[in-house]
């Protein structure tokens, strides 16, 4: 029994060894002895690789060690090292490599308004969510900005913007206080065009799943409240991963980005102190979207609404 134990746990710990999110590897040509090295992107978004040679000869490059690229899902060449022919000897390489979620350089489209991503013509108020880890001593991530929307229990979630869905996180927990944000929720995570992620917490039920691609305005789940309690919260955020080397390694960190809303067709900050309506006006819909996806969105609104 024991042996049958020690076998099943090693077989899932090879499994989990060929699950990562990034392959590098190389091939040289015997052509012309130049080097190409590649990145298999097993994921559904885009990573940051590293590359850091320990060994690099007989080859013409401009490049800083470590080489850094973004990479998308699927395979892609991540860099070629052309032999040089003023020297004898084929290329000589050695590197290591390190990866992290997100672009390199991310570029946050500042002009995007977003939608309040409840139900049209239901009012809702906000409160700005306290960060979980300041309790245990934990920095402030930079920018920090959580919206908490109060919304009843079991109401529809829109999206508040293009992208596709990247990470679902189902738990049994239930929603606990209100102006405290943690990670042991109902959540949904969706990647925007530029790069950032946004990030929809307290869901009790979902309608989309990973890979979709979702549209503003787009039933995407319900809301999940406390035990025995008529409203919920629906936590809001979007931020995006600066990424940085140390020491050849890959770091990054979240970086929160403070929201302008759709508000009656005006780009507006939310307060505390005020109660909203969700409007989903077309020109707010629309703005990430080719004209193929407008003339299909606007044949699919009677499906939607």
């Amino acid at each position: 029994m024991k042996n049958i134990l020690f076998v099943f746990l090693f077989i899932n710990f090879i499994s989990y060894a060929q699950q990562k999110a990034v392959k590098v590897y190389s091939e040289r040509d015997d052509n012309n002895g130049n080097v190409t090295i590649y990145a298999n992107n097993n994921s559904n978004i885009n990573y940051t690789v590293a590359i850091n040679f320990s060994i690099l000869e007989n080859t013409n490059h401009g490049f800083s060690n470590p080489y850094l690229k973004t990479i998308s899902p699927g395979i892609s060449t991540v860099l070629t090292l052309k032999k040089n022919e003023m020297v004898k000897g084929s290329i000589r390489y050695k590197y290591s490599y390190n990866y992290r979620k997100g672009c390199l350089n991310t570029r946050v489209d500042k002009d995007i308004v977003y939608l309040i991503p409840t139900q049209i013509n239901r009012e809702t108020s906000i409160k700005y969510i306290n960060y979980f880890g300041s309790k245990y001593g934990k920095e402030l991530p930079e920018g920090w900005e959580v919206y908490g929307f109060k919304i009843k229990e079991g109401d529809t979630i829109f999206a508040s913007r293009k992208g596709k869905v990247i990470k679902i996180e189902k738990t049994k927990n239930i929603e606990s206080e209100h102006s405290v944000y943690d990670t042991k929720r109902s959540s949904m995570q969706i990647l925007h065009n530029d790069c950032s992620f946004g990030e929809y917490t307290n869901i009790k039920k979902f309608f989309v799943k990973e890979k979709d691609v979702v549209l503003p305005g787009q039933p995407i789940g319900t809301a999940k409240a406390k035990l025995n309690h008529e409203y919920a919260t629906l936590m809001f955020s979007v931020y995006y991963k600066n990424i940085n080397t140390i020491g050849g390694k890959l770091k990054s960190k979240n970086v929160y980005i403070p929201l302008k809303f759709d508000v009656n067709g005006l780009a507006e900050k939310l307060y505390e102190e005020k109660t909203y309506q969700s409007v989903h006006n077309l020109e707010t819909i629309t703005q990430e979207m080719r004209k193929r996806e407008i003339k299909k969105y606007k044949k699919s609104l009677g499906k939607w609404y």
